[in-house]
């Protein structure tokens, strides 16, 4: 009896034993496939880095070339899409807060000089030297991004790279020392090292960067930990998931957090919601465009960005983008721009840009009287126009100077619709836009 309670014993506890060993058996794999499927994400992150950066390179050999404006529009339009593209992958690699500001910033002018040059084209201006100089100092550190993050690619398949710190390598047998991550991005930070500083007409000018941002004068400045909570109320999150990620210099100086795929910037003074990335995809188209703009123009004034009004919006990929425009006391002051994309899927928030809106905003003491500016500057509308509306406006210039003007919507014979901004002191056309609808929106050229 004795030998056949030991013998019980034994099999219950080698029972227990192998159900234990299954447990974390199971444990094991799951965890092991879990860490794949991370690195297989950084993986094809720094893949489409690295094709936005060699499309960014050849793009902008092609530009030094270009003389006609059909091509330069082609080509800025081209690389405003890359350099956008690759800021998105750029916020998609963990960098263990590493400052990445050198490389942002390099992305960013690539795609506003660009675009700068367009319009200049455009009004029958020719490039000049200066302008060819400004293009191959880019190429130059073009060239040397690309083949900093070629080396990172290269490193994120071979092993030599460390994409995950508690599973070391990606070949486990790799005789090589793996480079940590974070020291690979610092490498691809130092390759934009002495980046020139640029002049042209667009928002991220550095000539404009050393401007103050007006919204912002006078705020109080709020530490790391009070930005860190006001970021979970912009993204309706939990504190303990937010990672501070860097310090954002410029004038809009921001704290940046990142949580899943969702980059947000709250400003070191006042901490107002500077911007939110995200790289999520939305799905099957759900809610039409009002819902989308009427949860967008919630989340604004939940936010504290009042008497925002929404003005033209693109539809694209299951993603609605909205331009918002501050109204005072009627008068809509363009400058004051804040964009918000809404996915169509579910209404939920993707995206927001209010830099603009932080760079511009101020009391204007503008009121929205009857002036008899009105019926002169009527007067300068093209006899071919047919005035519908007309509306007070502030408008930007190329120089980021603000002019005030009398905005007529008016309609051709055809139907085509046009945006005319005749000046309110000197009756001078500032501007002129045709708007454009498709079902993908409304925007205007």
């Amino acid at each position: 009896m004795n030998r056949r309670k030991r013998i019980r014993k034994i099999s219950l506890l080698t029972a227990v034993l192998v159900v234990f060993s299954l447990f974390a058996l199971t444990g094991t794999l799951k965890a092991k496939r879990l860490e794949r499927e991370k690195r297989a994400e950084i993986q094809q992150s720094i893949c489409e880095l690295d094709e936005y950066a060699s499309s960014i390179d050849s793009t902008l050999s092609k530009g030094i070339y270009a003389t006609t404006p059909p091509m330069i529009l082609s080509l800025s339009t081209e690389l405003w899409r890359l350099s956008s593209g690759a800021k998105i992958m750029l916020s998609q690699i963990p960098n263990d807060s590493i400052d990445m500001s050198r490389t942002n910033k390099f992305l960013t002018q690539t795609g506003e000089l660009m675009m700068s040059l367009n319009r200049r084209a455009a009004n029958g201006e020719q490039l000049s030297e200066k302008d060819v100089s400004s293009l191959v100092s880019l190429l130059k550190y073009a060239k040397a991004f690309h083949a900093s993050t070629s080396a990172l690619r290269d490193g994120a398949f071979d092993g030599t790279v460390e994409l995950i710190k508690q599973a070391g390598n990606i070949t486990s047998n790799s005789k090589v020392e793996a480079t940590p991550l974070s020291s690979s991005l610092e490498n691809t930070e130092k390759a934009i090292t002495d980046f020139p500083s640029l002049i042209y007409d667009g928002p991220f000018s550095d000539h404009i960067e050393k401007k103050t941002a007006a919204f912002l004068n006078g705020k109080e400045e709020i530490s790391r930990s009070e930005a860190k909570k006001k970021c979970a109320e912009y993204l309706s999150v939990k504190e303990e998931d937010i990672t501070f990620s860097a310090m954002e210099d410029g004038k809009t100086e921001a704290y940046v957090f990142t949580t899943d795929k969702i980059t947000c910037a709250v400003t070191k003074k006042g901490g107002y919601l500077s911007y939110i990335l995200s790289g999520e995809y939305a799905g099957e188209d759900k809610i039409e465009y009002d819902e989308a703009r009427d949860r967008a123009t919630e989340y604004l004034e939940k936010i504290g960005y009042k008497n925002m009004k929404a003005t033209y919006h693109s539809e694209n990929d299951g993603i609605c983008t909205i331009n918002f425009a501050f109204e005072e006391n009627g008068v809509r002051c363009y400058p004051d721009l804040i964009k918000v994309s809404v996915s169509l899927s579910d209404g939920k928030i993707i995206s927001v840009d209010a830099r603009n809106y932080l760079l511009s905003h101020r009391n204007r003491n503008l009121k929205n009287e009857n002036f008899s500016v009105f019926a002169e500057a009527e007067k300068k509308v093209s006899p071919l126009l047919h005035v519908k509306d007309s509306r007070l406006a502030v408008i930007p210039t190329p120089s980021e100077d603000e002019k005030l003007c009398a905005e007529f919507h008016c309609s051709d014979d055809n139907g085509q619709e046009v945006l005319v901004y005749i000046n309110a002191e000197t009756l001078n056309e500032e501007e002129i836009l045709l708007l454009m609808y498709s079902d993908n929106g409304v925007l205007t050229k």
